[in-house]
């Protein structure tokens, strides 16, 4: 996927799109079950900053809650508000109470020094379970992790040897580093990739650096189904009418997400810091859809989404990202909006707060819109034996914090969608009995069945003291 595509002038398009045949990768069909390969398992990790809207316990910052559940028994019956759109999908998920944030409570989430820095470390510690390092009053020393390891979604996706997909929705920060989900050891965080463009091409294509090679294939990518029909046409003559029905499916998806890419962004590949003035619901959107082409055609089997950065800053203002944000509040960022009470606002603020909480329940249910549409997606496509890809997959979604409003460090959100082949219980509200969050990274190294290289299990990771089971 890395070929380097020459001069634009020297190329005819035939020959653009022969060279570039293995930019289409194609799903997994039902026929090739014959081979006997078990289905794969798929792992989604969505982090949102800041906590949610959850009732703090013994405080009167507010009285809205909208994270928590009703359920029967344990059994499921009602998600919060926040989750409303994955009602009609309320059996295959799994929400989880009672955690606290192991760092936190053992004194090293923020840099050795508790009550110094607020929140910060949130974003590495959701697939590590380690904390930051480094000196608390130098931001320029938070680089570091306190455990040498990679994160799980690194981990899981060594098994298949399929490169993970590390992608976000909104600009960093300053604090790059601190905004990395994703690891590969205490000093290597993996940028995301954060534009649709830039998405479809680590998929389907890789531009090379130069401008020539990149309008090249640029040009193959606007329109690359056209010139591959003969190809797929034979491949039609060669599989049944069910393994048809699936290609078709997957091709026209892929079509109109391709078309949706220049719709949206001209075909410019906008920098990560300066991300194109356009509607970003339909961007996200439209990245959430990549990835889930990307997992039904085998090109990945983990994807981690990043939505928001933990703390505030210029440039990061929701109204950019989320349609019908009040007018007085279409420049503030969402953590702004986590503060949402008169007890969390500063001295001199103006901020009217009815409307800072409509506008934290807007955000949250958008966010919260995109990990139903992973739900939505991975439901919607079949695995070769007939099972559906969630039935095969885990998504996580949640926040290494409770309630936003003081950013709790216990109570965590978090709840998981799909089965991951089977092992997971889901349709239940999960009573953590309040152990470490943490706890859940080395459960879900378990289902995935990885192992360490001399065959081992990995028992611990970062601050984890046990395992929190979904089974």
């Amino acid at each position: 996927m890395s070929r380097r595509i020459k001069s634009s002038s020297t190329l005819t398009r035939r020959a653009l799109l022969r060279g570039s045949a293995g930019l289409i990768a194609l799903p997994l069909l039902p026929s090739w079950s014959r081979a006997a390969a078990p289905n794969p398992k798929r792992f989604v990790a969505i982090y949102q900053p800041g906590g949610v809207l959850q009732r703090p316990q013994g405080s009167q910052r507010h009285n809205v809650d909208e994270w928590t559940p009703q359920h029967s028994g344990g059994q499921l019956t009602k998600l919060g508000a926040t989750l409303a759109a994955a009602q009609p999908h309320i059996q295959d998920i799994l929400q989880i109470s009672n955690t606290k944030w192991g760092g936190y409570h053992e004194g090293r989430t923020r840099l050795g020094q508790v009550g110094a820095i607020g929140h910060i470390g949130e974003h590495p510690a959701y697939l590590t379970g380690s904390c930051l390092v480094g000196d608390p009053e130098v931001p320029a020393t938070w680089k570091t992790l306190e455990t040498d390891d990679a994160s799980i979604d690194r981990k899981i996706a060594s098994i298949s040897g399929k490169a993970p997909l590390t992608l976000g929705v909104s600009p960093y920060t300053s604090w790059q580093v601190l905004e990395r989900l994703s690891w590969q050891d205490h000093r290597t965080g993996i940028a995301r990739t954060q534009t649709p463009d830039e998405l479809f091409a680590k998929v389907y294509g890789d531009p090379s650096g130069d401008v020539e090679g990149k309008a090249a294939i640029d040009h193959v990518r606007r329109s690359i189904l056209d010139g591959a029909v003969e190809d797929i046409q034979s491949l039609k003559t060669k599989i049944n009418a069910s393994d048809k029905r699936h290609l078709d499916d997957y091709l026209t998806r892929l079509r109109e997400a391709e078309q949706n890419v220049g719709k949206i962004l001209g075909g410019q590949c906008a920098p990560p810091d300066a991300p194109a003035a356009v509607d970003t619901k339909q961007y996200a959107e439209l990245m959430v859809d990549l990835a889930l082409l990307a997992l039904q055609c085998d090109a990945t089997r983990v994807v981690t989404l990043s939505i928001w950065p933990s703390g505030g800053g210029v440039g990061r203002n929701c109204g950019q990202y989320i349609a019908g944000i009040s007018p007085e509040n279409v420049s503030l960022d969402f953590h702004r909006f986590t503060h949402h009470s008169t007890l969390t606002t500063n001295v001199g603020d103006t901020y009217n707060t009815s409307l800072l909480l409509d506008d934290f329940r807007r955000s949250l249910k958008w966010s919260a819109g995109l990990f139903t549409r992973f739900i939505e997606g991975l439901k919607g496509a079949t695995d070769p034996d007939g099972s559906t890809m969630l039935y095969n997959s885990l998504i996580m979604y949640g926040s290494m914090l409770g309630d936003g409003d003081h950013h709790e460090y216990s109570r965590c959100a978090r709840v998981v969608a799909g089965q991951c082949g089977g092992a997971v219980k889901t349709g239940r509200l999960l009573d953590g009995g309040g152990q470490y969050i943490d706890n859940i990274l080395p459960e879900i190294l378990s289902l995935f069945d990885y192992k360490r290289a001399d065959g081992s299990e990995q028992t611990k990771v970062g601050v984890s003291n046990g395992r929190l089971s979904l089974r």
